[in-house]
């Protein structure tokens, strides 16, 4: 089932996070890698939220077997999107950079206001 959080400031980027840390540790022993990617991915997204658009945003999340996905949503009003960047030296856009190549699935709608990312909560390799 999903958890719904609302943020409206830096400090509430803080509580979410803790919350979903805590909601993860009830279920899976985290690595403290394991746990930076998730705090990193879900602070970037939520700071891009509060520095580039206005109003409430709004995180959903739910832990599914050994993978956390969540979404993050905003208004998308007054929403400014810097160029795509491919490596960590670009000026402007590393923060979703490192939200992709930290997570297993990470999208993004159209309007930009959308974000979904897919995390593993341990490092071992799944069995198919």
């Amino acid at each position: 089932m999903a958890k719904t959080l609302t943020i409206q400031t830096i400090e509430d980027i803080h509580h979410t996070v803790f919350c979903i840390l805590d909601d993860v540790r009830n279920v899976s022993a985290l690595s403290e890698e394991r746990e930076y990617y998730i705090r990193l991915t879900i602070t970037e997204l939520l700071s891009n939220s509060l520095q580039y658009t206005d109003g409430v945003i709004t995180l959903l999340y739910r832990i599914r077997g050994e993978m956390l996905d969540y979404a993050v949503i905003d208004n998308g009003r007054n929403a400014v999107f810097p160029e795509e960047c491919s490596g960590p030296c670009c000026p402007s856009g590393r923060g979703i950079y490192l939200v992709r190549i930290l997570s297993e699935k990470y999208r993004r709608n159209k309007r930009g206001n959308i974000s979904v990312v897919s995390i593993k909560l341990s490092d071992r390799k799944s069995v198919v």
